[in-house]
């Protein structure tokens, strides 16, 4: 085995050992609904009989499945999230693969540590959600789209599906990935004069196309033929948001450009302001019509296509709680969608830094960065969100200085109100950002600008895990929350538990709320979390095969627990 090739899996087995530890101490889910959908719908796969019917792709969760070898839900919540090591630490091959092909010697392990290290990839494993699969798989989908446009055989273009089918049976933002297949093959034959094997690209949809039909036929038959039920909310949004002119009448066009605008200085932010500009510079090798040209090439159209995306599904309703100004702040920043393009930037802008060590090109830079202050100052809009765990663990360390800032001016620490002078001095560190990045460019070495990078990238996995270990205390002493634990812990078989229909409402808002009903098949429970039960909800008079009824209300029947806004009744046979 060869030694790099040693160092790239005893650095892989060290990065997972850390999660695994890490992931000991986070006793609590604290993203409830989307680690609540995954978790129930593993266990469905599980017992081979899926008992949450979700618009949500199925891979991630029959990978989750796995973990109900327990029937103890402390150890499938653990297991589950050992899994989530394994599988997000894996995006270091591909990291490793275009780092070797695009990457002088000795970056060849330190970029691939350095991309397993983004809170993106390494701060998630402590959350059952699907980015944990989804980003891997996504890398390494870019990489064969890479291989099928520098060596267009069969092969390639086979792994390049195959890799983009299992993106979108995790998350069917993976759909983009068609796209982007097909655009930059098009675009490598007019632009850098690649011959197109036609008959390669139509036997490589065809098997997409028979990798991906079951997973939307099975949608078909369980919610019938709607875009929404085929394809899901997500999907039916966006083409919606873009095709309904009344839906956003008179501000469509504004907002729209407002979110490409947010999400463009989002990524800048994400991966640590000097690579995204460094990753500007790489555009000049576009011209050499090389390996490189296609890999930059193939990250411009991934990129441009997930930004235009991300910014159509931001387009909600206008805001009536914000000044005027920022009437086209139309939805909220959540940056896990868009992290992952984060190693594209991180490749490319280390090629655009090692180029500008090498030959300097201060006034172009100096250009780039000035035209990126009035985007940083749109850019500030990111403020007016928290900016905190889960949806934003790459930058969070924004989030974390909004809060210390309103905390210094007003002795609180409020993250959603809109407060003037905090936001101004939010606006000032903005626009200072890229002049600063720019100074450090300019007076840093290589050296050590990596260390400042590892160094930000470390400071905020350490924030990341604090709040997220913060709050998963905080959410452990939940009322619902005991209350599943105790069923975990008592009840030794296999229950069919009833929750009473009348409690419906919102139960991380109210505590007599015992499910939240997304439609009259899916419900979300806080007390379920903690249940390798089946669940079923009724109303309490329907005991037939039941074992155990919980409700806020009275009922004539024994009680074996009672909190203090609820009662779990025996069910006597």
């Amino acid at each position: 085995m060869k030694p790099a090739l040693k160092k790239l899996i005893l650095a892989y087995a060290i990065i997972v050992l850390i999660k695994i530890i890490l992931a000991y101490f986070i006793k609590s889910p604290t993203g409830f609904w989307d680690e609540y959908i995954n978790l129930k719908m593993a266990r469905g796969f599980y017992n081979l009989n899926p008992e949450i019917n979700f618009e949500y792709p199925p891979l991630y969760s029959i990978m989750l499945s796995i973990a109900y070898i327990f029937k103890n839900m402390k150890f499938v919540y653990f297991l589950s999230k050992v899994l989530n090591a394994l599988m997000s630490t894996l995006v270091i091959i591909p990291a490793y693969l275009l780092s070797k092909e695009f990457l002088k010697e000795k970056y060849h392990l330190y970029i691939p540590i350095l991309i397993v290290l983004l809170p993106s990839n390494f701060s998630f494993s402590n959350y059952i959600l699907a980015e944990n699969l989804f980003y891997p798989l996504f890398f390494i989908s870019i990489y064969f789209i890479y291989k099928s446009l520098k060596e267009n055989n069969k092969l390639n273009n086979f792994l390049a599906v195959f890799f983009i089918a299992l993106s979108l049976m995790t998350k069917i933002v993976g759909l983009i990935l068609i796209f982007v297949y097909l655009i930059s093959h098009i675009i490598s034959k007019f632009y850098l004069k690649k011959e197109i094997n036609y008959k390669n690209l139509f036997f490589s949809f065809l098997i997409l196309f028979l990798l991906i039909f079951p997973m939307f036929f099975i949608n078909y038959k369980a919610n019938g033929f709607s875009m929404k039920g085929i394809l899901g909310e997500t999907v039916k949004d966006n083409v919606e948001s873009f095709s309904d002119t009344k839906k956003h009448e008179g501000y469509y066009w504004p907002a729209l450009i407002n979110w490409i605008i947010i999400h463009i200085v989002m990524l800048t932010l994400s991966s640590g302001v000097i690579l995204f500009f460094t990753f500007l510079l790489a555009f000049n090798k576009l011209k050499e019509k090389n390996n490189l040209s296609i890999f930059i090439m193939l990250s411009l159209i991934t990129i441009i296509g997930y930004i235009l995306v991300l910014s159509n599904n931001a387009l909600g309703p206008q805001p009536a709680n914000l000044p005027k100004i920022f009437q086209y702040f139309t939805g909220r920043p959540i940056s896990r969608y868009i992290d992952v393009l984060l190693p594209l930037i991180i490749i490319l802008g280390v090629i655009g830094l090692d180029n500008y060590h090498e030959n300097p090109r201060k006034k172009f830079l100096k250009k780039i960065i000035f035209l990126s202050i009035p985007f940083f100052a749109i850019g500030s809009q990111l403020t007016l969100d928290s900016m905190l765990p889960i949806n934003n663990l790459s930058i969070s360390f924004i989030g974390a200085s909004k809060l210390l800032i309103n905390y210094l001016i007003n002795n609180n620490l409020s993250t959603h109100l809109f407060n003037l002078p905090v936001f101004l001095i939010m606006l000032g560190i903005f626009i200072l950002i890229p002049l600063i990045a720019l100074i450090v460019i300019n007076k840093a070495s290589m050296k050590k600008i990596f260390y400042l990078i590892f160094l930000i990238i470390i400071i905020s996995n350490v924030m990341n895990f604090s709040i997220n270990y913060y709050k998963s205390n905080e959410w452990s002493k939940n009322e619902q929350m005991n209350l599943g634990l105790w069923f975990n812990e008592n009840n030794i078989k296999f229950s069919n538990i009833l929750i009473d229909i009348r409690n419906k409402g919102d139960p991380i808002q109210n505590n007599k709320d015992l499910f939240q009903e997304i439609d009259s098949r899916v419900r979300l429970t806080l007390v379920g979390f903690w249940m390798n039960d089946n669940l079923i909800f009724d109303n309490v008079k329907n005991t037939k095969n039941i074992d155990f009824i919980i409700s806020s209300n009275k009922l004539n029947l024994p009680i074996i627990k009672k909190t203090e806004n609820l009662f779990v009744y025996k069910v006597e046979k």
